[in-house]
């Protein structure tokens, strides 16, 4: 038979031809913490040097899709025993219900453990800040120790408050996914989301989270088969190129949208894997998926800013997965210069505890063709609004001695229909300016009301004191002179005095608690004697919690 008719034949029978077998991936995805990224790398690298036994030795240290956890609650007193085990195991639960076969977590008793869970009565502090560690992990560098070893405090946070369930669950929930070689998250969410002090609520395991450790978990088993099969794998280091660290934006006017491109790049020998977004929903971020070894591209940034006024600072954060560079976060500066400014001669308050008088500001812009005001309304309280167009100078009560250039317009408050008996303390409402500028369509400015002289803030909660504290609150009525006659604390472990004031509207005193209290607790009151017949006393509460 020939050669030609052997074609035809296998042709005519439908036999496809043999495709090459998919070459599997050893390089680290996104979001892969460090100390997976280096354990990743430990093992490629003796693959790439033919030390087949080591890296099947180093492999032992990635994840597994059968794992064990053990928890130590020797140094936990009481029913908060079972207590925190029913966290743990609540977190080991809802992990093998999110990796759905992709790994299986067993609890056990004794014996060397992937994941070990013990407490300890406090943790070191952090030098950054001060303050106690919630938790603390320690990453085994043989296959005898635990992969992963958290070690979480009895107390925790600025005040040593007790550890809760909820924070025992979600440091384990953290835990687990540190052994799955996720990395911690730059916001509360998700199972990396953790934080230091109190945690308000349960933490959840995203998809993302989910779908990240099972893409480790793939790849410690790629790892481990090349180990087994003695397949040289080079080391997969993409290298991240950024033209600069952070982002100056161009002064704009509030309402235009303004664009900053910079150059990066892939130094690397592997596919660099990138995501960018901003630390705020004013800010924007976008960058391609992948970059191939030697490709380059553009990260471009935006920043939308209809809602900001002045110099405004946010962050844009880029993920990849270089070694070097797993997150980094780009200061982005912008200086916006607002279409249009409210200026408020003598105060932005109106004081119901006396008669009733119309409140009188301005709306000015720098625009060449100044925005037509088309209607007003006030949220918030039973105000009116009148505008009539406006040109001239006009003081301005928030910079002393100051005056403004005003081109716009003139607003007056009617209080007539305002009932002063529903209102205590200083509430905000909200007038809304609605314009003919398609840049600006609304300009909202908040208006406050105010019975009498208030302290702000009305009392002082000191939280679970440790030791001395120092603090300040103000008494205020603007637009209003008063005098402060006196102070004084019912407490003696509480001392208050008044500070120099630059104004007779407003006065700030000066607490200092001596820390002398019997289990720091307090609860007394600041007398401030004023000139106000009306409101002669003002009583401020002082109050603590017991640790």
């Amino acid at each position: 038979m020939s050669i030609f008719l052997a074609i035809g034949l296998t042709v005519a029978l439908g036999q496809a031809p043999q495709k090459k077998p998919i070459e599997p991936d050893y390089s680290v995805a996104l979001g892969a913490s460090p100390t997976f990224h280096s354990a990743v790398l430990d093992v490629e690298r003796e693959l790439w040097g033919k030390k087949f036994d080591l890296a099947a030795k180093k492999g032992k240290l990635l994840p597994q899709s059968v794992a064990t956890v053990r928890i130590d609650l020797k140094n936990v007193e009481g029913d908060r025993r079972e207590q925190f085990r029913n966290a743990i195991v609540f977190a080991i639960d809802r992990w093998n219900i999110a990796l759905s076969g992709a790994a299986t977590l067993k609890e056990i008793k004794s014996g060397k453990p992937d994941v070990l869970i013990s407490f300890e009565p406090t943790l070191a502090k952090i030098a950054t800040t001060g303050e106690r560690a919630g938790a603390t992990w320690f990453f085994g560098t043989t296959p005898d120790q635990a992969a992963v070893e958290a070690v979480i405090g009895l107390k925790r946070g600025p005040n040593l408050k007790q550890t809760q369930e909820k924070e025992v669950h979600n440091e384990a929930l953290y835990s687990i996914g540190a052994y799955f070689g996720l990395g911690q998250a730059q916001t509360y969410t998700g199972a990396m989301g953790r934080v230091e002090g109190a945690m308000e609520n349960l933490l959840t395991i995203s998809t993302y989270d989910s779908n990240r450790a099972k893409i480790n978990l793939r790849l410690s088993k790629n790892l481990r088969l090349a180990a087994l099969n003695k397949i040289q794998v080079q080391p997969q280091e993409p290298s991240l190129f950024i033209e600069k660290r952070r982002i100056d934006f161009a002064t704009t006017f509030q309402g235009d949208n303004v664009i900053e491109e910079m150059t990066i790049a892939n130094r690397g020998n592997a596919p660099l894997r990138l995501t960018a977004y901003g630390d705020c929903s004013c800010i924007g971020a976008k960058v391609p998926d992948v970059l191939k070894p030697g490709q380059t591209a553009r990260l471009v940034s935006q920043y939308v800013t209809s809602e900001l006024d002045g110099e405004v600072i946010h962050n844009v954060v880029l993920e990849t997965n270089d070694a070097e560079n797993p997150s980094l976060k780009l200061p982005a500066k912008i200086f916006v210069r607002p279409r249009a400014v409210a200026v408020f001669p003598v105060t932005d308050t109106i004081d119901v505890t006396d008669k009733l008088a119309p409140l009188e500001f301005y709306i000015h812009s720098d625009e060449k063709v100044v925005p037509n005001i088309l209607k007003a309304i006030v949220s918030g309280a039973t105000l009116g609004v009148r505008f009539e167009p406006f040109s001239g100078t006009v003081k301005n009560f928030r910079k002393k001695d100051s005056t403004v250039a005003v081109r716009g317009y003139k607003m007056t408050m009617d209080t007539s229909k305002l009932d002063a008996r529903a209102i205590y303390g200083r509430i905000m409402t909200t007038v809304f300016i609605q314009t003919d500028s398609a840049k600006l369509p609304v300009i909202k400015i908040p208006v406050f009301l105010q019975k009498g002289i208030i302290s702000n803030p009305e009392s002082v909660y000191l939280g679970s004191p440790t030791g001395p504290l120092d603090f300040t609150i103000s008494v205020v009525r603007p637009g209003k002179p008063f005098k402060v006659k006196s102070v004084r604390s019912t407490s003696k472990y509480v001392s208050v005095s008044i500070t120099p004031a630059s104004t007779d509207t407003a006065y700030v005193l000066r607490v200092i608690y001596d820390g002398k209290a019997e289990d720091h607790k307090i609860k007394a009151e600041i007398i401030v004697e004023t000139d106000d017949p009306k409101q002669p006393v003002i009583k401020i509460p002082v109050d603590t919690s017991v640790v």
